[in-house]
């Protein structure tokens, strides 16, 4: 007698089978006939694995009955009626692409969506490139003097900060080209540090350590895109509201770092910041309560970033590890 395969019923979808990578990282589970593959780092699904030439377009013509991933996590196995198959992970290629020498760009920034560039150049003028590619799509000149500054990108692209080394921070608009009216000068207690140090008998080596003092290291926006976060030398992260208003633009004070703010990142919600500091701690900021809700040890931090659920911090030292 002949066999005629029919599809499964629409409603036929138990999972009778489920397993997971070894690292922990992905899971996959047998659904009916299908199988489909979940990140649990970020928990989302990830795609649905099929075999072309399966008439149904899922994974076994009978029902999932069994998966295994091989110990490296590469390859999966999964069983069903009177058949056995085994499933390869693709690596997909890394996009590589030399950069333009032409462009002269002393620092660079990318967008979270990963499509913009924001650079600046030897001349002070802030390019903004098409990631894919590389084509200019905007050139924004004089935005700054000096020594390399500080780039940050706003959530959604539409802003650059920039913090120049004469302690002034800006804000362009690059949709049009334009500095954005925003009152946004270093705090008060910080000029005034550095207007009494001239004044000093030994003025020079007394305005060199204010200098010092209030150097900049770290820069980034909140998550809603609605203030700018700094923090350096002096121990301290400033939160700068984005304001027309002068009056408007006196900055929040996170105070309790041990040591100079090396890094620092929005939270998961626009009311945290997270930063990193010379004494070997990162700490996780309420701006609202300027306090400290959360403090991890770690030593020699330079650099942070947060998955996008905010439960995963990714650290890298100069030890070059990248710890999670």
């Amino acid at each position: 007698r002949k066999v005629v395969w029919q599809p499964l019923a629409t409603g036929v979808d138990p999972i009778y089978t489920v397993a997971m990578t070894g690292d922990g990282r992905f899971a996959a589970c047998g659904r009916s006939n299908q199988i489909s593959l979940y990140d649990l780092a970020t928990r989302s699904f990830v795609t649905q694995i099929t075999d072309p030439g399966e008439e149904a377009r899922g994974a076994h013509r009978a029902l999932v009955n069994s998966l295994a991933f091989s110990p490296d996590g590469s390859r999966l196995a999964s069983g069903s009626f009177r058949e056995v198959k085994i499933w390869k992970r693709q690596q997909t290629p890394v996009s590589q692409r030399k950069g333009d020498p032409a462009l002269q760009l002393e620092t660079s920034v990318l967008s979270h969506d990963g499509k913009t560039i924001a650079g600046i150049d030897q001349a002070g003028a802030v390019l903004i490139l098409k990631a894919a590619d590389g084509k200019v799509l905007r050139k924004i000149e004089g935005v700054a003097t000096g020594a390399t500054p500080l780039l940050s990108l706003s959530p959604d692209a539409s802003k650059l900060a920039v913090f120049s080394q004469n302690r002034e921070l800006t804000v362009w608009s690059l949709d049009t080209g334009e500095r954005l009216p925003a009152h946004l000068s270093p705090d008060p207690e910080l000029e005034k540090t550095v207007a009494d140090a001239a004044t000093t008998p030994d003025s020079a080596q007394a305005q060199l350590a204010a200098a010092k003092k209030i150097a900049v290291k770290a820069l980034t926006w909140t998550a809603d895109g609605k203030a700018i976060v700094t923090g350096g030398d002096d121990k301290v992260a400033r939160v700068w509201p984005l304001s027309p208003s002068p009056s408007d633009t006196v900055p929040g004070i996170l105070k309790g770092a041990g040591g100079a703010v090396t890094a620092i990142i929005a939270g998961a919600t626009p009311d945290q910041v997270v930063t990193a500091a010379a004494d070997n701690k990162v700490r996780i900021w309420s701006i609202s309560e300027a306090k400290v809700l959360k403090e991890v040890p770690a030593s020699g931090l330079l650099s942070l970033a947060l998955s996008s659920d905010g439960k995963q911090l990714a650290t890298g030292g100069a030890d070059g590890v990248v710890r999670l």
